[in-house]
């Protein structure tokens, strides 16, 4: 078990895990996982960790012997449009079932953490859906017992498209 911050030989990792995660999900045949995109988006957030202004972000790896097994990607933004405050919210939380599940309670307490230190965040927002199987109620256990609140819900309404099963930048 171990959480670090992600660097940027990782990024070919994340990607896979990415991708890996993309094909567990409900969107598999009706969206496709573009590799260039997701190299460009860990790319952009490693280059931007640690940093506390809009756009900052925290990216944290599990790894566990020496396999990167999960990893999180935080955001500072705005709490609302006009609104000057900022909240911290992830953009992807994702882990292989062979990860250590105590990195993930580690991973939402140093995103946790580092908005706390931030004096203009008022607020950790993370999120969970069914997006990857119906185990979503653990994830939001695991944020109760970190002192986290619900705050509403999401809602749904899937539109009708061809299926694709093509991976974009393969």
């Amino acid at each position: 078990m171990s959480v670090r911050a992600a660097k940027f030989v990782d990024i070919p990792r994340l990607v896979e895990l990415g991708a890996e995660a993309h094909k567990r999900s409900i969107y598999a045949k009706r969206a496709t996982f573009d590799i260039e995109l997701a190299k460009q988006l860990c790319a952009r957030s490693i280059q931007r960790h640690a940093q506390q202004n809009y756009g900052g972000t925290l990216v944290l790896v599990s790894e566990t012997d020496g396999e990167l097994c999960g990893f999180i990607i935080a955001l500072v933004d705005l709490v609302y449009p006009c609104l000057s405050e900022f909240v911290v919210t992830d953009l992807v939380f994702t882990f292989t079932y062979n990860a250590d599940p105590r990195d993930a309670a580690t991973m939402v307490k140093r995103v946790t953490f580092w908005a706390e230190a931030n004096p203009k965040v008022i607020e950790v927002h993370l999120g969970v859906t069914d997006a990857i199987g119906s185990g979503w109620h653990r994830v939001g256990r695991l944020y109760e017992r970190l002192g986290f609140e619900q705050c509403g819900a999401m809602y749904r309404k899937l539109i009708q498209r061809e299926e694709t099963t093509a991976e974009a930048g393969a």
